[in-house]
């Protein structure tokens, strides 16, 4: 029934329809002298339909702005950091998303900060389209307590990050990969270890 407010396109079009059908309305309600509540309905359809064509512009320049992370998230996951034992590690993203690759390259500088040996940044390709965040841990169970510490330091600054565990031996053993951003409506909520 409100299958519009699941797409910014939609969101934008349906807008604009309602403000147009309100001025419509209000028009209507001025030339028929009687019915003087009926331009007042048209007007609060007007205002409702450039709400929300506001609102879907608003959207898609969100969606459209490259991932960051501010001041505030970086202070915090290095605080978290701190405490947790330093391994090396690499850093993939998409290889296709420039967008990734900034990001990406965003979190190797923060990660070095925090005294991880970063081993190697590096593109990869994907068989499955996947979103967001993702640390792997290989050649190990899913109780890295270096893993598990970079996972909560994330996600105590605000950062979904999702955590799998991969029985392949790698060298090294953790590696965080990001991957395209989430559409806008993709839900970012973030996994238990080694769930799939």
């Amino acid at each position: 029934m409100f299958r519009f407010w699941f797409s910014n396109e939609k969101l934008t079009d349906q807008g604009l329809k309602l403000a147009w059908f309100g001025v419509l309305v209000t028009c209507s309600g001025l030339i028929v002298t009687d019915l003087k509540w009926l331009s007042w309905l048209g007007l609060g359809g007007t205002v409702a339909g450039l709400i929300l064509r506001h609102r879907a512009e608003h959207l898609k320049k969100l969606y459209s702005s490259p991932r960051i992370l501010v001041t505030e998230q970086t202070d915090k996951i290095l605080q978290s950091l701190q405490q947790v034992a330093k391994q090396p590690m690499t850093v993939g993203y998409f290889g296709q998303d420039l967008e990734a690759k900034q990001y990406a390259t965003q979190i190797k500088n923060l990660l070095e900060s925090a005294g991880f040996a970063i081993i190697r940044l590096e593109g990869f390709m994907v068989f499955s389209l996947s979103h967001g965040l993702e640390l792997t841990v290989f050649s190990s169970c899913s109780d890295n307590s270096t893993a598990i510490g970079i996972r909560d330091a994330f996600q105590a600054a605000g950062v979904s990050i999702r955590m799998e565990t991969n029985p392949n031996k790698m060298n090294p053993a953790i590696s965080l990969n990001v991957h395209g951003k989430p559409p806008p409506n993709e839900p970012q909520t973030a996994r238990a270890p080694g769930k799939t």
